[in-house]
């Protein structure tokens, strides 16, 4: 994949001394993406500027696959982009373990995407 500018947020998670974002640029009917995963945590143990690993790939399967070794579905969702909240929402749904979840981390969810939210 070429180089792509990622002009809109499509995922913003908070994580305790990190975070995760997928941007996105539309090409046409046609999305790129760019996982950017931030670590502080390491950072202050090695007196160094964060952390900061970048992954390109192509469809949101790509972005789903690219963030499961990141358990990111049990994470704080701070932005969703509107066009893809129903995917996300499903994501998350297929990936919890029943009863396993913080149950205010999928309030979130619910709230940022869940089945009752509109563009």
């Amino acid at each position: 994949m070429s180089s792509i500018q990622a002009d809109q947020t499509i995922l913003l998670l908070g994580a305790e001394l990190g975070s995760i974002s997928v941007l996105g640029a539309k090409e046409g009917d046609k999305w790129n993406f760019i996982i950017e995963v931030g670590d502080c945590a390491g950072a202050e143990l090695l007196d160094e500027q964060a952390v900061r690993h970048v992954v390109r790939v192509s469809s949101l399967e790509e972005v789903f696959k690219s963030l499961d070794r990141y358990r990111w579905y049990r994470l704080y969702p701070i932005t969703v982009h509107a066009d893809f909240r129903a995917a996300l929402w499903k994501a998350v749904n297929d990936r919890r373990a029943s009863g396993h979840e913080q149950s205010e981390i999928l309030d979130r969810w619910r709230t940022v995407c869940g089945p009752d939210q509109r563009a």
